[in-house]
Parts: C-alpha cells; structure tokens; sequence
C-alpha cells in the first residue's frame, strides 16, 4: 500500500497527475543532480518513515547546488512545484520552474524563519500564481511554486541552495555558490502537476501516476 502523509486539508476537484517519474527517489538516474550528494533513508519523513533523502554539499566549488526532475510540460499552462523539505543546517533553497534563459518563475525560501523570502519571473515570460510553504509538522516543510512559462526546451523543476535569502540569479533561474561541505537538507516527495494549486502528494516509482477525482 501507499504510505499516508500528514497534511492539512487539501480539497481534490479533479483528478491530479504527478509527472515526476521517481518521486522521492532522488538517486535514480532520471534526476539530475548537480554538485550535492544524496543519500537515501537518512531522517524520517512526514509519512513516519526513514524516507527522507540527505541532500549535502560535497563540491565547493562556485557552482550550482541543485537536482531536477526535468519532467515535461506544455507551454503557457499553469503548473505546480513542491517538495517536502526539512532544515539541517543549509538555511535558503529555491524553486524554479524553468522553459529556458529568462522564461521562468522563482522563488526562495528560508527553512529558519519558514517564509518565503523572494519571488521573481523572467524578463521574457513566466506568470507567478502563487508561492507557499507549509509547516506539515515534526520540522517538515512543504514548499511550493505555481504558475506558467511560455516556453519548454529545457523543461527544469529544480530544488535548489542558495546564499542568502535574496539571491541574485542567472538568466537561467538559478545561482552558483560556493557553500559549505556538509551544509545540507532533507528532502522528500516531489511533485509536478498541472493546475493551479498543489494537491496532495501522489507517490510514484517509474513512471507518472494520476489520481482519480
């Protein structure tokens, strides 16, 4: 069966489908993962099992700190973006929904204060609905982005470090850091919707997984 996770209510108006792949296996090959190390089963999660992913600073070289799903989408349709994240000692991470160079949305988020610190949208396209994060309990976070982009060649969802909570980014949404070896998160049950709003977290173990209204 499928392991239940707190949330608060979340009300389901039509059927969902999570379009991540590996939705909270961050070591499977079709994520990409950029300058961190992940490791499996290392804090327990919000479904009361050891299933949150360490994600940890190894490479501290000036470079992006980031994994991505890369999960396909259609241009100028409203999507969502979360992770379940809990705080070790790496205070601001970021969202983006990417198409490509200066056509996304953004936002940063600090795991201390837990708020959203900043938002912001490409100078060529991207409509910014909303940006959340959500105490679910036990120091877990649920941290979200919605909205559009007008173009898809690089189809990015990323989670992201940052240096502070208001990061200067790159054309590209994203910004290169040096860090910390040993700064790190947790992280657990990605998802990419179409829709608004998140809905509920919809498991998936190779391939994309829709929930009935």
């Amino acid at each position: 069966g499928s392991a239940w996770v707190k949330e608060g209510y979340l009300h389901e108006p039509e059927a969902a489908t999570n379009r991540v792949t590996y939705s909270n296996d961050f070591t499977d090959s079709s994520w990409r993962i950029d300058a961190v190390t992940m490791t499996a089963a290392n804090s327990v999660g919000p479904d009361g099992l050891t299933s949150m992913t360490k994600m940890e600073i190894t490479d501290t070289t000036n470079t992006y700190k980031l994994i991505d799903p890369a999960a396909s989408f259609t241009t100028g349709v409203n999507y969502s973006t979360s992770y379940y994240v809990k705080y070790g000692n790496q205070r601001y991470v970021g969202i983006r929904f990417l198409g490509q160079d200066l056509q996304y949305i953004h936002a940063t988020y600090d795991l201390v204060s837990k708020v959203v610190t900043q938002t912001e949208v490409g100078s060529n396209s991207g409509t910014l609905l909303s940006a959340t994060i959500e105490d679910v309990g036990n120091d877990i976070l649920r941290l979200s982005i919605s909205g559009s982009v007008g173009t898809n060649p690089f189809p990015f969802q990323s989670l992201m470090f940052h240096s502070s909570g208001t990061p200067t980014l790159e054309a590209s949404a994203d910004e290169k850091i040096t860090g910390t070896a040993g700064d790190h998160i947790w992280v657990y049950g990605a998802q990419f919707e179409a829709g608004p709003v998140p809905t509920s977290y919809i498991a998936t173990a190779g391939s994309t997984v829709t929930r009935a209204a």
